[in-house]
């Protein structure tokens, strides 16, 4: 829930979790609000959409407000509650409306952390915490008119909402904090959906300044594009992972016992089922999580100013990975010296102590750097990355689309002057996104290009036929609604970054209520690690305005209405006959197979849509990714051995290429 700042709700966004112990589906719900405060009403703007199936838990999300708008420090005094007694008029308990009360907090501007909530990339109700810097922006930054926001991100069972955690850092001079909550306090390791919470938390408070108060809003703007990054533990993984796919906004790094990635963290190669896997199946399902390994993405940092924090006896997440991360970037740097990359080891501390992200090394940190602009770039850089999904630019260059999707591309830059010379690798588009000021002139792999085109989405194209001669594309973005690229590249862990709606199939095939079972049973797992509202729908109630969503279908053409009207949108050198799936000439027919894959399913939203099927329908079921660590590509076949032989079990893996075709070099 929001907080109330200065006697104004800091969002009007209310999001209350509601299980439905019915046996048949609540497809609307009404709430109405009350509250005891003396001389305050509370009322609903906007009634929820969420619907809810047979057991099924999601959170209800809704609008309200205070009359009146601003309450009266003798209605609303500092450090009290505003107790708000919500009513759901349905009959969602047992055939008996509810009440509950929420307690909304009475706090200060100027020196509280605060709560407000934001729709997310799902259009769920999430929330973060703010603290406003101790001097206006204005006054301190005359020129941009706004102040740097540091960028924290919290720990593994950490609550964003924790006292312990947002007084963890002292209340800055010159720059807002903000705490993202990576969907719950452990969620996703900020990975997947946890990587895109941070940007909606940072683009909504950007937009909407919720909590402000209207009279200070020119005063305490806050800047996206100036960024200082820190976390700490699993927050630490996350401070490396925003600050190397988005390091042009960076003024300055300082991960405190960040781990460096899963592979590195946990002995993933320590998994049965790999000693059974084919190399090149390994090499694929690693493929689909390496985009969250910070050391690759290390060239992005070079330049950089770096701090890494470390206990020197901690036993939770070993000092080798900050150091390691340092030495990365030192070499990269050609500057073994603390100038380039310093580390902060406290000796005889362990992962967590007082001071650990705020005492007078790290505050000096941030001191040094909040003042002064983003830092010019080297002489020499290389814009890096596995995924343009996920990567933003480095020197204002972005990656657009690869020539092999999902395999390292880089462009090396050499500057000489405001005249660059790029150097590609594995790119087939790319362009500037105008963050920093693009050179006068540049020339791509030996071929001169003059002055840059304009911003994104203006770009430029590698030819097929001559690897070596580029092109300039102002289309608009139109090229990926029929080609991939940032909005509908994998792997599968993509899918989930958007308002997700689950279709069940009541075609005959004799499989009664499982589909709807499955689908209830997904949509709660995807509650409880990241908080999701899915709504679950029958296929035979689809309705074209669904294409704005991602859209799981559970069940093949043979037992889903709507995967039958979409199968002709299905990647080439797919097909179904029956339950029996062919991919790329090989059909898979055996009992206890089980089939994950998706597709791009309108090219007008290019929005995505992902199909369950198989003879034994549970089996595809697990092959769907509901946590950080779970490794599917674009397209997964599970065979009978897939439960205890994992990776070994696995009869077809891999990604469609840039045209959504099956491509034996990805697969």
């Amino acid at each position: 829930m929001s907080d109330i700042v200065d006697g104004v709700l800091a969002s009007p966004w209310v999001s209350i979790s509601v299980l439905n112990l019915g046996t048949v589906a609540i497809p609307t719900i009404t709430i109405a609000a009350s509250t005891s405060a003396p001389g305050v009403s509370v009322y609903i703007l906007a009634q929820p959409t969420q619907t809810l199936a047979p057991s099924q838990i999601a959170p209800v999300s809704f609008q309200i407000t205070f009359t009146p708008t601003t309450l009266p420090p003798s209605a609303c005094p500092m450090g009290k509650t505003i107790p708000v007694t919500f009513s759901f008029l349905q009959d969602v308990v047992k055939g008996h409306p509810f009440n509950t009360t929420v307690n909304f907090a009475c706090l200060n501007f100027t020196s509280n952390a605060y709560a407000f909530t934001f729709q997310d990339f799902d259009n769920s109700v999430q929330y973060a915490m703010a603290r406003a810097p101790l001097y206006p922006c204005d006054k301190t930054f005359p020129q941009q008119k706004s102040c740097p926001v540091l960028l924290t991100l919290h720990g593994a069972g950490v609550e964003a909402s924790s006292g312990a955690w947002t007084y963890a850092y002292q209340q800055q001079n010159y720059s807002w904090i903000l705490y993202p909550t990576n969907r719950r306090n452990y969620g996703w390791d900020w990975q997947g959906p946890g990587f895109f919470n941070v940007w909606n938390a940072l683009d909504s408070f950007v937009t909407l300044m919720q909590g402000v108060p209207t009279s200070l809003a020119a005063s305490y703007a806050p800047d996206p594009l100036r960024l200082l990054y820190a976390g700490h533990s699993m927050g630490g993984h996350g401070c490396w992972t925003v600050s190397s796919h988005y390091p042009d906004r960076a003024l300055a790094v300082a991960p405190a016992a960040g781990w460096i990635s899963m592979e590195t963290y946990q002995p993933l190669f320590l998994r049965v089922g790999d000693s059974w896997a084919d190399p090149f199946v390994r090499q694929i399902l690693f493929g689909s999580v390496s985009d969250w390994s910070a050391d690759f993405y290390t060239p992005n940092m070079v330049g950089i100013p770096l701090l890494a924090r470390m206990g020197g006896d901690d036993t939770n997440v070993p000092p080798f990975h900050l150091k390691r991360m340092v030495r990365l970037v030192q070499e990269l740097s050609h500057n073994t010296s603390q100038q380039v990359a310093q580390i902060s080891e406290i000796a005889g501390q362990g992962h967590w102590f007082n001071g650990v992200v705020d005492d007078s090394i790290m505050q000096g940190f941030f001191n040094d750097h909040v003042l002064g602009s983003v830092p010019d770039l080297p002489t020499t850089f290389v814009v890096t990355t596995l995924n343009p999904a996920t990567s933003e630019s480095r020197g204002g260059i972005q990656i657009l689309q690869q020539v092999i999707p999902h395999r390292a591309s880089r462009i090396k830059v050499t500057r000489n002057g405001a005249n660059w010379s790029l150097k590609t690798e594995n790119v087939r588009r790319f362009g500037f996104n105008c963050i920093r000021s693009s050179p006068s002139s540049i020339t791509v792999d030996g071929q001169s290009l003059g002055s840059v085109s304009g911003c994104l989405p203006v770009h430029y194209l590698r030819s097929d036929s001559n690897p070596k001669t580029w092109r300039v594309v102002n289309d608009n973005g139109a090229w990926q609604t029929t080609e991939r690229g940032p909005l509908t590249y994998g792997p599968m862990e993509r899918f989930l970054i958007a308002n997700i709606i689950i279709l069940y199939g009541t075609q005959g095939d004799g499989r009664g209520a499982l589909p709807l079972q499955i689908a209830t049973y997904l949509s709660n797992v995807l509650y409880f690690q990241e908080r999701y509202a899915v709504n679950i729908v029958a296929d035979t109630d689809f309705y074209p305005s669904m294409f704005e969503s991602n859209m799981l279908l559970i069940g093949g053409p043979s037992s889903n209405y709507v995967s039958q009207k979409l199968a002709n949108m299905f990647p080439k050198g797919l097909s179904f006959e029956g339950t029996n799936v062919t991919i790329g000439g090989s059909t898979f027919s055996d009992p206890g197979t089980g089939v994950l894959f998706q597709f791009q399913c309108s090219q007008q939203s290019m929005s995505l849509c992902a199909v369950m099927e198989s003879i034994c329908l549970m089996k595809a079921v697990s092959l769907f990714p509901v946590s950080s660590t779970m490794m599917v590509p674009d397209f997964a076949v599970a065979g009978p051995a897939w439960g205890y032989a994992g990776a070994g079990g696995l009869l077809a893996v891999g990604h469609w290429n840039n045209f959504w075709e099956y491509d034996e070099s990805l697969a």
